[in-house]
């Protein structure tokens, strides 16, 4: 018997160190292997490798590693970026001021990558566009305009972008921006930094493929339910909001300036630090969604004659991430009886979703904000009941 468990100790002891080696070429044995591919883009722009700009004809080699001989390659991240203004093809599509961001899947052999690219949309500050469309279902027309809109702001250091995830339907805002400099002395606020649909009356950008059809006399419409899923960070004493935002115009499409007699409507889901225009004149209670479930919250109603009616909706508690639903009506119908019949004639022109900032008592302004959702939905009730 000691015999055997003797013979059985030597065997073990040659098999365990063979298993580790193997148990190590398997999973734990890092090796690098070498991939050329050629890069070829139509049109103007650049390739970036792992933060490495190429230029955009080229053979490129690189290294990947790949750990374990059954195990992954490490990613290899790829960013293509367009010109403003331009485009470029990959397997002959066309894509214009898109940027795409991806990581190797597999590698098919030299010369071919198997990459798993995100469609993007992208606009910075500073930066030849401030704005961009958004044609999410590919019939021409715009969906959503995304735009930095930094309207009150003469001059900053630093940067902000806005990025729009086509593939996962997903809005990305960054900025870290210090030293700003106010166009206009007087008011509180340098932007806001937004994504919208509609007919803003500001410029002449239009987003006319919304699911509500707009824009159009606010007698004439329905009801809409609005969704908006988001998570937002901020320095923690900045002034700031996050509000949805209307124009209401005696013209079906203006693209200069409101007028006496118009109406701005903000309903604010979330403040820190910040107060409307004006003063408060009222307050109202509104049943709304969040994460699933109705709460029945407290808005504070805030009035400024401005040359054209503000009328701001500041909650009670803010909302400072989460998923929140609401019924337009809700609040239109508190507008409708403070403007009188007036307003059944004038044009909701658009619906906007941004984050309003400012401060000039803080030297840098960081801002982190992802709306994972912006939907509105059209019913079947009349916007104004009575």
């Amino acid at each position: 018997m000691y015999g055997f468990i003797s013979r059985f100790r030597s065997l073990l002891a040659l098999i365990l160190p063979l298993a580790f080696f193997v148990a190590y070429l398997l999973f734990f044995y890092v090796h690098v292997v070498d991939v050329r591919v050629d890069v070829v883009i139509l049109g103007e722009g650049v390739v970036f490798i792992d933060g490495q700009l190429f230029s955009s004809n080229s053979t490129l080699t690189f290294r990947l590693v790949k750990h374990g001989l059954i195990g992954f390659l490490e990613p290899l991240n790829l960013r293509v970026e367009a010109k403003p203004g331009r485009g470029w093809m990959i397997g002959g599509i066309l894509f214009n001021n898109k940027t795409c961001t991806g990581g190797v899947v597999e590698v098919l052999g030299d010369g071919v990558l198997l990459v798993d690219f995100d469609r993007v949309i992208s606009i910075s500050y500073p930066g030849d566009l401030d704005f961009a469309g958004l044609d999410l279902d590919g019939d021409g027309l715009f969906d959503f305009i995304i735009e930095i809109n930094l309207w009150n702001t003469l001059s900053a250091g630093g940067t902000a972008n806005m990025t729009f995830n086509l593939d996962r339907g997903i809005l990305y805002y960054g900025q870290c921006l210090w030293d700003l400099t106010p166009k206009y002395s007087e008011i509180e606020v340098y932007g806001y930094p937004e994504i919208w649909c509609g007919n803003k009356p500001w410029n002449e950008y239009m987003a006319l493929d919304s699911s509500i059809p707009i824009p159009d006399r606010v007698s004439s419409l329905n009801d809409f339910y609005v969704t908006l899923s988001y998570n937002l960070s901020h320095n923690s004493q900045l002034s700031i909001n996050l509000a949805v935002e209307s124009w209401f115009t005696r013209d079906k499409f203006r693209f200069t300036r409101v007028f006496a007699g118009e109406v701005e409507v903000m309903i604010w889901l979330y403040w820190h630090n910040l107060s409307p225009a004006g003063f408060k004149i009222d307050e109202l209670i509104v049943p709304i969604e969040v994460d699933g479930e109705i709460v029945n919250c407290t808005f504070e109603v805030w009035y400024a004659n401005m040359n054209w009616h503000y009328i701001a909706f500041r909650i009670l508690e803010p909302i400072k991430f989460g998923v929140v639903r609401f019924n337009y009506a809700s609040f239109i119908e508190w507008v409708y009886e403070f403007i009188g019949d007036e307003f059944r004639n004038l044009y909701l022109e658009d619906v906007e979703v941004g984050v309003e900032f400012g401060d000039s008592t803080i030297k840098t302004v960081v801002i982190n904000w992802i709306l994972y959702d912006f939907s509105l939905q059209y019913t079947s009730e009349r916007l104004l009941k009575s």
